[in-house]
């Protein structure tokens, strides 16, 4: 491992921190929106989930709070486990993005990226509804079919490429990303099958 590993591990990391910590903003005909951050999402999911089509209260509704509680104790607890330390989770995902890493370091801070990366798209799928699927095939970017993710207290072998039918396919090695209008052809590439209502 050398130094320039460790910048683009410090560098992929520090990107996938900020999707989930970081307030979302969304411009539309000059006009500028705010939402807050996925994560306090996620939390405010917990203590009131959304309504969904079912009604207040219905069985949707008790999915998506049990799903979005699930969640957040994983992503609370895998933090406090990486940092060595209570805290609150935002702050502590910071910190592991400043601290001092070493270059032989830089596989767990990609490991660790890619399950920041996951957990954004999870609360994503939750908050909105999306389908998602793995991709067993190898990126067409980087040739990895495989990386290791932190899971419930474990490391977890899971194929490279994530599909969010909303927001794209993106690779948790290398990070590379084909939006949803780009499925086809990615399919393609792969030598596989569209998802159904994604070409």
């Amino acid at each position: 491992m050398n130094d320039e590993n460790l910048l683009h591990a410090r560098r992929v990391l520090d990107d996938a921190v900020h999707d989930l910590c970081s307030v979302q903003t969304l411009t539309v005909n000059g006009d500028r929106f705010t939402a807050p951050c996925l994560y306090v999402q996620l939390c405010e999911a917990v203590v009131a989930p959304p309504n969904r089509p079912d009604g207040p209260g219905g069985r949707a509704s008790e999915n998506l709070w049990l799903a979005a509680a699930d969640l957040r104790h994983e992503i609370d607890s895998s933090v406090t486990a990486w940092i060595g330390r209570r805290g609150h989770t935002m702050s502590l995902l910071q910190d592991l993005t400043v601290a001092k890493w070493r270059p032989q370091d830089s596989a767990m801070l990609m490991t660790w990226a890619a399950q920041v990366a996951v957990w954004a798209d999870k609360i994503s799928e939750l908050l909105d509804g999306s389908g998602h699927a793995e991709v067993k095939a190898p990126c067409p970017e980087c040739g990895i079919r495989y990386v290791w993710q932190h899971r419930d207290g474990e490391d977890v072998k899971t194929p490279a490429l994530h599909i969010n039918t909303k927001r794209g396919c993106t690779c948790l090695s290398c990070k590379s990303h084909w939006p949803p209008s780009h499925f086809e052809h990615l399919a393609l590439v792969l030598g596989c099958n569209p998802l159904e209502g994604t070409a």
